[in-house]
């Protein structure tokens, strides 16, 4: 016979309840609690029943993506791909390379002092800035 899951989470929140804590309240103690304590199953929990979360929460969950160490200095959450090897692709690339792109084709003047004038702005090198360019105009050629 296989063991009844319980919620037990669930049970937490309705025990507060139950002595008197108001709903909101409970919950979001609850869900605090088991986050400082490293298991995010009652934060999961709400999220899955759309339930909306008290900014406290959310407050905690960026300190635990961010490396918070005053609001969870016990646990960081990162990130990890389930498969494969080697480091995720950074989005800030894609964004990098859009508006280099974009900020090039808005300036007038010679290619060189619009590339300086870019890579200054955006904090990248000139030759990155090239890179993006010219693989924005050999995508655009193809």
């Amino acid at each position: 016979m296989r063991a009844m899951k319980v919620d037990w989470p669930g049970v937490e929140v309705q025990y507060l309840i139950d002595n008197g804590h108001n709903p909101e309240t409970a919950r979001t103690f609850v869900i605090l609690r088991w986050m400082l304590l490293g298991d995010l199953r009652a934060l999961v929990a709400a999220i899955d029943e759309g339930q909306e979360l008290d900014k406290a929460v959310l407050n905690m969950l960026a300190a635990m993506i961010d490396g918070d160490t005053r609001l969870s200095p016990d646990y960081q959450l990162k990130a990890v791909p389930r498969h494969g090897k080697g480091r995720p692709k950074d989005p800030s690339k894609d964004v990098q390379r859009w508006v280099s792109v974009l900020a090039y084709d808005a300036n007038s003047g010679k290619s060189n002092e619009r590339f300086a004038k870019i890579a200054k702005v955006l904090g990248l090198s000139e030759s990155s800035i090239r890179q993006y360019v010219a693989a924005s105009r050999k995508r655009k050629n193809k």
